[in-house]
Protein backbone atom coordinates (compact mmCIF):
# COMPACT_ATOMS: atom_id res chain seq x y z
CA UNK A 1 0.00 0.00 0.00
CA UNK A 2 1.55 3.36 -1.04
CA UNK A 3 -0.78 6.80 -0.26
CA UNK A 4 0.31 10.41 -0.52
CA UNK A 5 -1.26 12.89 2.47
CA UNK A 6 -0.84 16.17 1.16
CA UNK A 7 -2.18 19.85 3.00
CA UNK A 8 -1.60 23.74 2.05
CA UNK A 9 -1.57 23.27 -1.56
CA UNK A 10 0.64 21.00 -1.56
CA UNK A 11 3.15 22.36 -0.19
CA UNK A 12 3.07 19.75 3.06
CA UNK A 13 3.21 16.16 1.92
CA UNK A 14 4.08 12.79 3.33
CA UNK A 15 4.42 9.65 1.17
CA UNK A 16 3.45 5.92 3.14
CA UNK A 17 4.81 2.91 1.85
CA UNK A 18 7.22 0.34 2.10
CA UNK A 19 10.35 -1.06 1.73
CA UNK A 20 10.81 -4.51 1.17
CA UNK A 21 14.39 -5.17 1.82
CA UNK A 22 14.91 -3.34 5.20
CA UNK A 23 16.20 -6.25 6.66
CA UNK A 24 19.17 -5.83 4.44
CA UNK A 25 19.69 -2.41 6.52
CA UNK A 26 19.73 -3.55 10.33
CA UNK A 27 23.51 -4.65 9.73
CA UNK A 28 24.05 -0.88 10.20
CA UNK A 29 22.37 -0.77 13.98
CA UNK A 30 25.28 -0.35 16.45
CA UNK A 31 25.07 -1.95 19.89
CA UNK A 32 22.82 0.30 21.60
CA UNK A 33 25.01 3.21 21.17
CA UNK A 34 24.91 7.00 21.47
CA UNK A 35 27.02 8.99 19.71
CA UNK A 36 24.69 12.39 19.83
CA UNK A 37 26.35 15.71 20.53
CA UNK A 38 23.71 17.92 21.82
CA UNK A 39 20.09 17.08 23.08
CA UNK A 40 17.95 15.61 20.54
CA UNK A 41 13.67 15.28 20.14
CA UNK A 42 14.78 11.81 20.91
CA UNK A 43 13.53 9.80 24.62
CA UNK A 44 14.15 6.49 26.04
CA UNK A 45 16.34 5.63 23.16
CA UNK A 46 19.64 5.74 21.60
CA UNK A 47 20.81 7.55 18.55
CA UNK A 48 23.28 7.03 16.73
CA UNK A 49 24.70 9.71 13.69
CA UNK A 50 26.12 7.47 10.72
CA UNK A 51 29.31 8.83 9.04
CA UNK A 52 27.88 9.42 4.98
CA UNK A 53 30.53 7.44 4.05
CA UNK A 54 30.06 4.25 5.62
CA UNK A 55 26.58 4.17 5.08
CA UNK A 56 26.39 4.67 1.42
CA UNK A 57 24.81 1.24 0.30
CA UNK A 58 21.91 1.80 2.72
CA UNK A 59 21.79 5.57 1.63
CA UNK A 60 21.49 4.56 -2.27
CA UNK A 61 18.68 1.79 -1.31
CA UNK A 62 16.67 3.92 0.29
CA UNK A 63 17.23 7.17 -2.22
CA UNK A 64 16.59 4.79 -5.09
CA UNK A 65 12.74 3.86 -3.65
CA UNK A 66 12.04 7.41 -2.24
CA UNK A 67 12.34 8.50 -5.59
CA UNK A 68 10.82 6.02 -7.11
CA UNK A 69 8.17 7.33 -4.82
CA UNK A 70 8.09 10.81 -5.41
CA UNK A 71 8.38 10.11 -9.27
CA UNK A 72 4.89 7.94 -8.94
CA UNK A 73 3.11 10.70 -7.47
CA UNK A 74 4.75 12.92 -10.33
CA UNK A 75 6.55 15.01 -7.93
CA UNK A 76 8.87 18.30 -9.16
CA UNK A 77 11.28 17.05 -6.57
CA UNK A 78 13.96 14.31 -5.85
CA UNK A 79 16.15 13.15 -3.54
CA UNK A 80 19.21 14.44 -4.06
CA UNK A 81 22.79 13.79 -1.93
CA UNK A 82 22.36 12.53 1.61
CA UNK A 83 22.50 15.14 4.30
CA UNK A 84 22.82 12.85 7.20
CA UNK A 85 21.30 9.50 8.57
CA UNK A 86 20.86 8.29 11.98
CA UNK A 87 19.22 5.30 13.64
CA UNK A 88 17.49 4.96 17.04
CA UNK A 89 17.20 2.02 19.09
CA UNK A 90 13.97 3.04 21.46
CA UNK A 91 13.64 1.39 24.75
CA UNK A 92 9.93 0.22 26.05
CA UNK A 93 8.54 3.69 26.82
CA UNK A 94 11.04 5.63 24.29
CA UNK A 95 9.40 8.57 22.24
CA UNK A 96 10.03 11.47 19.84
CA UNK A 97 9.31 14.98 20.90
CA UNK A 98 7.59 17.13 18.39
CA UNK A 99 10.52 18.88 15.62
CA UNK A 100 11.00 18.91 12.23
CA UNK A 101 14.27 18.33 10.41
CA UNK A 102 14.86 21.42 7.27
CA UNK A 103 13.50 24.78 6.92
CA UNK A 104 11.17 24.79 3.67
CA UNK A 105 11.77 23.12 0.73
CA UNK A 106 15.37 22.00 1.55
CA UNK A 107 15.44 18.10 2.94
CA UNK A 108 13.68 15.30 1.83
CA UNK A 109 13.25 13.01 5.44
CA UNK A 110 12.76 9.24 4.89
CA UNK A 111 11.98 6.93 8.17
CA UNK A 112 12.24 3.54 8.19
CA UNK A 113 11.00 1.02 10.41
CA UNK A 114 12.04 -2.40 11.14
CA UNK A 115 9.31 -3.80 13.84
CA UNK A 116 5.76 -4.37 14.02
CA UNK A 117 3.50 -2.97 16.29
CA UNK A 118 1.35 -6.44 17.53
CA UNK A 119 -0.28 -4.71 20.77
CA UNK A 120 -3.84 -3.95 19.98
CA UNK A 121 -3.03 -0.40 20.56
CA UNK A 122 -2.52 1.33 17.09
CA UNK A 123 -0.84 4.27 18.52
CA UNK A 124 1.77 2.97 20.53
CA UNK A 125 5.27 4.10 19.00
CA UNK A 126 3.32 5.50 15.90
CA UNK A 127 4.89 8.65 13.76
CA UNK A 128 2.67 11.39 13.82
CA UNK A 129 2.79 14.74 11.97
CA UNK A 130 1.18 17.83 12.04
CA UNK A 131 -0.12 19.44 8.72
CA UNK A 132 -1.00 23.30 8.57
CA UNK A 133 -3.74 24.86 6.18
CA UNK A 134 -3.34 28.26 5.12
CA UNK A 135 -6.74 28.82 7.05
CA UNK A 136 -4.89 28.42 10.07
CA UNK A 137 -6.36 24.42 10.47
CA UNK A 138 -4.11 21.98 11.52
CA UNK A 139 -4.72 18.37 10.23
CA UNK A 140 -3.02 15.21 12.97
CA UNK A 141 -2.15 12.49 11.01
CA UNK A 142 -1.04 9.12 13.09
CA UNK A 143 0.94 6.58 10.86
CA UNK A 144 0.79 2.94 13.33
CA UNK A 145 3.96 0.47 12.08
CA UNK A 146 5.10 -2.28 10.83
CA UNK A 147 8.67 -3.61 9.89
CA UNK A 148 9.28 -2.22 6.19
CA UNK A 149 7.21 0.86 6.77
CA UNK A 150 9.12 3.83 4.79
CA UNK A 151 7.55 7.50 5.30
CA UNK A 152 8.97 9.80 2.66
CA UNK A 153 7.87 13.84 3.92
CA UNK A 154 9.07 17.15 3.54
CA UNK A 155 11.87 17.88 5.74
CA UNK A 156 9.78 20.90 7.34
CA UNK A 157 6.82 18.77 8.85
CA UNK A 158 6.72 18.78 12.60
CA UNK A 159 6.31 15.22 13.49
CA UNK A 160 7.26 13.02 16.79
CA UNK A 161 6.51 9.75 17.78
CA UNK A 162 4.12 8.51 20.62
CA UNK A 163 5.53 6.30 23.54
CA UNK A 164 6.42 2.59 22.32
CA UNK A 165 5.32 -0.64 23.83
CA UNK A 166 8.18 -2.39 23.27
CA UNK A 167 11.83 -1.69 22.19
CA UNK A 168 12.17 -0.91 18.44
CA UNK A 169 14.41 0.52 15.79
CA UNK A 170 14.09 3.05 13.07
CA UNK A 171 16.74 4.72 10.46
CA UNK A 172 16.34 8.06 9.61
CA UNK A 173 17.83 9.55 5.87
CA UNK A 174 17.79 13.04 5.22
CA UNK A 175 18.30 14.27 1.57
CA UNK A 176 19.00 17.60 0.18
CA UNK A 177 15.83 18.04 -2.20
CA UNK A 178 16.94 18.70 -5.96
CA UNK A 179 13.83 20.55 -7.85
CA UNK A 180 13.34 19.11 -11.01
CA UNK A 181 12.98 22.07 -13.74
CA UNK A 182 13.89 24.76 -11.45
CA UNK A 183 13.36 27.81 -13.49
CA UNK A 184 15.65 29.99 -11.00
CA UNK A 185 18.07 28.30 -12.34
CA UNK A 186 17.13 28.41 -15.80
CA UNK A 187 18.82 30.88 -18.22
CA UNK A 188 16.90 33.21 -19.69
Amino acid sequence: MTRLLTRWNYQSWIIESHYDDYESLRKYFPEKSDNRKEVTATNGGYQFYFDNDKIVDASSKIKERANELLKEFDSPIRCGELSRSWSIQYDKGGWQAMHNHAMPYKIVSCVLHFDTNDTEDTSAGAFYAVMPEVDGTNHLHVFPYWAGKLLVLEGNIYHGAYPTAKERDIMVFDYHMEVLNDTNKQEV
